[in-house]
């Protein structure tokens, strides 16, 4: 698809917006994906909350000038996918990882997270990390797990103190 100048420069603008509220994206080589897969891996970013662009190396490398996502300028060889999370930063680790344990064709390049490349070897790291509903489930178990500790403690302390009595 042939792109004029001002085409170029909108799609620069819209993803430049996108890429300065983003706080983690997730580069993946998708040759050998077919458009169905690609189609599925949308989808489910959408349910997911990630968005998905398949962009043009050189258009992305000017997007991501003067973003914390410079860093991934050296990986826009080849066809690349980038996904991107406004909210939960391993939300596109997660969906791209699980979508490329399916389809073994999919292959992860790298990540990034507040300004940092995470390479390969580490995305898992990143795909572990808790979301922030699992991390207040978390805090909320923890906090009644000490309030049963603190009422059992008490009424053992009552129960020894009568048989004292």
């Amino acid at each position: 698809m042939v792109l004029n100048i001002q085409d170029k420069k909108n799609i620069i603008y819209k993803l430049k917006t996108i890429l300065m509220n983003a706080i983690s994206a997730v580069i993946v080589d998708f040759s050998g994906i077919t458009v169905n897969q690609i189609t599925e891996i949308r989808k489910l970013g959408r349910e997911y909350g990630v968005q998905i662009h398949i962009v043009r190396n050189t258009l992305m490398r000017n997007v991501i000038n003067d973003t914390s996502f410079e860093c991934l300028k050296d990986l826009f060889i080849g066809p690349n996918l980038i996904a991107f999370s406004n909210k939960n930063p391993n939300a596109p680790a997660r969906l791209l990882t699980f979508f490329a344990k399916k389809n073994t064709n999919l292959k992860i390049k790298a990540a990034a997270f507040e300004g940092k490349i995470i390479p390969v070897s580490q995305i898992e790291n990143l795909v572990n990390m808790p979301n922030y509903e699992e991390s207040v489930m978390f805090l909320i178990s923890t906090i009644k797990e000490i309030s049963i500790c603190k009422l059992l403690r008490t009424l053992i302390a009552v129960h020894n103190n009568k048989k004292q009595v």
